[in-house]
Protein backbone atom coordinates (compact mmCIF):
# COMPACT_ATOMS: atom_id res chain seq x y z
CA UNK A 1 0.00 0.00 0.00
CA UNK A 2 3.08 2.45 0.66
CA UNK A 3 4.62 2.00 -2.71
CA UNK A 4 1.11 2.07 -4.28
CA UNK A 5 0.31 5.49 -2.52
CA UNK A 6 3.98 6.69 -3.31
CA UNK A 7 3.88 5.62 -7.26
CA UNK A 8 0.11 7.40 -7.50
CA UNK A 9 0.99 9.54 -4.99
CA UNK A 10 -2.03 9.10 -2.70
CA UNK A 11 -2.61 9.85 0.79
CA UNK A 12 -3.99 6.00 2.32
CA UNK A 13 -5.74 5.68 5.41
CA UNK A 14 -6.23 2.84 7.36
CA UNK A 15 -5.44 1.39 11.11
CA UNK A 16 -5.30 4.36 13.16
CA UNK A 17 -4.91 2.15 16.43
CA UNK A 18 -1.33 2.09 15.20
CA UNK A 19 -0.83 6.04 15.69
CA UNK A 20 -2.15 6.28 19.20
CA UNK A 21 1.01 5.95 21.82
CA UNK A 22 -1.21 3.91 24.46
CA UNK A 23 -1.37 1.20 21.24
CA UNK A 24 1.96 1.53 20.85
CA UNK A 25 3.25 0.66 24.42
CA UNK A 26 0.66 -2.11 24.31
CA UNK A 27 2.18 -3.74 21.78
CA UNK A 28 5.76 -2.98 22.66
CA UNK A 29 4.42 -4.74 25.86
CA UNK A 30 3.65 -7.60 24.18
CA UNK A 31 6.50 -7.66 21.96
CA UNK A 32 9.35 -7.25 24.75
CA UNK A 33 7.45 -10.96 25.95
CA UNK A 34 6.77 -8.90 29.49
CA UNK A 35 2.97 -11.44 29.00
CA UNK A 36 5.07 -14.77 27.90
CA UNK A 37 4.82 -16.71 24.92
CA UNK A 38 1.53 -14.97 23.20
CA UNK A 39 0.16 -17.62 20.71
CA UNK A 40 -3.37 -16.10 20.56
CA UNK A 41 -5.14 -12.67 19.96
CA UNK A 42 -9.23 -11.82 19.74
CA UNK A 43 -10.14 -8.72 18.12
CA UNK A 44 -13.76 -8.21 19.22
CA UNK A 45 -16.19 -5.39 18.52
CA UNK A 46 -19.62 -5.14 19.97
CA UNK A 47 -21.61 -2.21 18.30
CA UNK A 48 -25.15 -2.83 17.74
CA UNK A 49 -26.91 -0.89 15.05
CA UNK A 50 -30.61 0.21 15.14
CA UNK A 51 -32.57 -1.29 12.49
CA UNK A 52 -32.65 -0.23 9.34
CA UNK A 53 -36.50 -1.26 8.30
CA UNK A 54 -37.80 -1.47 5.48
CA UNK A 55 -37.27 0.85 2.64
CA UNK A 56 -39.28 1.13 -0.70
CA UNK A 57 -37.16 2.36 -3.90
CA UNK A 58 -37.65 6.23 -4.92
CA UNK A 59 -36.10 8.43 -7.57
CA UNK A 60 -32.52 9.15 -7.14
CA UNK A 61 -32.25 12.91 -5.54
CA UNK A 62 -31.35 15.60 -7.48
CA UNK A 63 -27.49 15.53 -7.86
CA UNK A 64 -26.35 12.02 -7.04
CA UNK A 65 -24.55 10.67 -9.51
CA UNK A 66 -26.20 7.09 -8.39
CA UNK A 67 -24.50 4.92 -11.02
CA UNK A 68 -21.19 5.85 -10.14
CA UNK A 69 -22.26 5.72 -6.44
CA UNK A 70 -22.75 2.21 -7.06
CA UNK A 71 -19.27 1.60 -8.68
CA UNK A 72 -18.67 -1.44 -9.85
CA UNK A 73 -21.98 -2.99 -8.01
CA UNK A 74 -24.67 -4.53 -9.81
CA UNK A 75 -27.02 -1.84 -10.49
CA UNK A 76 -30.09 -1.48 -8.30
CA UNK A 77 -32.86 1.26 -8.30
CA UNK A 78 -32.29 3.94 -5.64
CA UNK A 79 -33.26 2.95 -2.20
CA UNK A 80 -32.09 4.96 1.07
CA UNK A 81 -31.10 2.36 2.41
CA UNK A 82 -28.56 1.67 0.02
CA UNK A 83 -26.92 4.91 0.51
CA UNK A 84 -24.49 6.91 2.76
CA UNK A 85 -24.03 4.55 5.54
CA UNK A 86 -26.20 2.01 5.49
CA UNK A 87 -24.36 0.77 2.35
CA UNK A 88 -22.76 -1.58 4.42
CA UNK A 89 -25.55 -3.91 4.85
CA UNK A 90 -25.57 -5.10 1.75
CA UNK A 91 -23.78 -7.98 -0.30
CA UNK A 92 -23.79 -5.70 -3.19
CA UNK A 93 -21.56 -3.09 -1.69
CA UNK A 94 -20.77 -3.86 2.32
CA UNK A 95 -18.56 -5.64 4.17
CA UNK A 96 -20.67 -6.17 7.22
CA UNK A 97 -19.31 -5.00 10.46
CA UNK A 98 -16.55 -7.10 10.73
CA UNK A 99 -15.29 -5.23 7.34
CA UNK A 100 -16.37 -1.75 8.82
CA UNK A 101 -15.24 -2.20 11.96
CA UNK A 102 -13.74 -5.06 12.84
CA UNK A 103 -10.97 -4.62 10.53
CA UNK A 104 -9.28 -2.31 13.01
CA UNK A 105 -9.82 -5.08 16.04
CA UNK A 106 -7.68 -7.62 13.78
CA UNK A 107 -5.47 -4.94 12.55
CA UNK A 108 -4.40 -4.80 16.58
CA UNK A 109 -4.47 -8.40 16.69
CA UNK A 110 -2.19 -9.14 13.95
CA UNK A 111 0.21 -6.02 15.09
CA UNK A 112 0.39 -7.83 18.55
CA UNK A 113 1.17 -11.02 16.97
CA UNK A 114 3.37 -9.60 14.72
CA UNK A 115 2.09 -11.27 11.53
CA UNK A 116 2.99 -9.28 8.76
CA UNK A 117 1.52 -11.64 6.15
CA UNK A 118 -1.95 -13.14 4.87
CA UNK A 119 -3.46 -16.26 6.80
CA UNK A 120 -3.39 -19.67 5.40
CA UNK A 121 -7.00 -20.25 6.19
CA UNK A 122 -10.16 -18.51 7.40
CA UNK A 123 -13.14 -19.86 8.42
CA UNK A 124 -16.42 -17.90 8.89
CA UNK A 125 -19.44 -17.97 10.16
CA UNK A 126 -22.63 -15.60 11.33
CA UNK A 127 -26.08 -14.79 10.18
CA UNK A 128 -28.90 -12.19 10.46
CA UNK A 129 -30.26 -12.45 14.19
CA UNK A 130 -33.04 -10.04 15.70
CA UNK A 131 -34.19 -7.52 13.72
CA UNK A 132 -36.88 -7.55 10.69
CA UNK A 133 -35.24 -4.94 8.19
CA UNK A 134 -33.96 -4.92 4.40
CA UNK A 135 -30.33 -5.68 5.46
CA UNK A 136 -28.82 -8.72 3.93
CA UNK A 137 -25.47 -9.13 5.53
CA UNK A 138 -24.80 -11.00 9.24
CA UNK A 139 -25.43 -9.10 12.11
CA UNK A 140 -23.50 -11.42 13.98
CA UNK A 141 -19.92 -12.74 13.07
CA UNK A 142 -17.17 -14.96 14.04
CA UNK A 143 -13.97 -15.33 12.14
CA UNK A 144 -10.82 -17.52 12.65
CA UNK A 145 -7.68 -16.89 10.92
CA UNK A 146 -4.86 -19.53 11.02
CA UNK A 147 -1.27 -18.52 10.27
CA UNK A 148 1.34 -20.57 8.37
CA UNK A 149 2.93 -21.74 12.20
CA UNK A 150 -0.47 -22.70 13.18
Amino acid sequence: MVEAARKYNRIVMGGELRSSKAAREAIKFVHEGKLGKVYMAKGIEYAYRTSIGHVKDSPVPEGVHWDMYLGPAPYRQFNENRFHYTWHWFWDTGTTEFGNNGVYRMNFARWALNKNTHPVKVQCSGGFFGQDSDQEVPNVMHALYEYEDG
